[in-house]
């Protein structure tokens, strides 16, 4: 058996989501600057008028949701992010299911193949599955614990009690069930010793 120093921790769901939403978020913004710097250098050989055009495209596709993801990553520990992360990583999802299956269509129906063409294909797979694995670590993070005092909100309602006039001579307040001691003044201090 092994020692209990060489057994890693086992990572809790919000860990596990802050560790790949932050990997995910950091490749996918090094995605878009190596993409940037290959446009640009295309474009500056090229004479080409719409200069903007594939700057948006990448600055949309990957460098913001790389941005989204990694902000998100830091603020796990509030359910709405993890929430909102959620939302967003579907909606990315379907995009870059969309883009597969697109790439995919495209190799098929090309007759001159090439080898390079698969790699648009792999690459968008792979985020696929990628942002289905951040999708569930995002739902488990937003799971609400099952312990029945998390269900308990507020505070609970102390039960009516009447005084009366004898009770409140005594020397004790009674609060339902809970009793109160009053607290004796403080002895008079003595002047005459100074």
């Amino acid at each position: 058996m092994p020692d209990s120093e060489d057994v890693p921790p086992i990572l809790t769901p919000r860990e596990n989501a802050f560790q790949f939403s932050r990997l995910l978020g950091v490749i996918l913004m090094l995605a878009g600057a190596a993409l940037a710097v290959i446009v640009f250098n295309q474009k500056s050989t090229s004479a080409s008028r719409n200069f903007a055009e594939p700057y948006a495209l990448i600055l949309g596709l990957a460098v913001g949701p790389g941005l989204v993801f990694f902000v998100c990553a830091f603020f796990l520990n509030r359910n709405w992010v993890a929430i909102t992360g959620l939302v967003f990583a579907s909606l990315y999802h379907l995009i870059a299911l969309y883009s597969f299956i697109a790439w995919l269509m495209m190799l098929i129906a090309d007759h001159d193949f090439k080898p390079m063409s698969l790699l648009p294909v792999i690459i968008l797979g792979t985020l696929c599955i990628a942002l289905i694995k951040l999708m569930v670590l995002y739902s488990r993070c937003t799971r609400v614990p099952r312990d029945p005092l998390f269900y308990q909100r507020g505070f609970e309602p102390l039960p009516v009690v009447p005084l009366t006039p004898s009770d409140a001579s005594q020397a004790d307040i009674s609060l339902g069930d809970r009793l109160i001691p009053q607290i004796p003044p403080p002895p008079a201090a003595d002047n005459q010793g100074k």
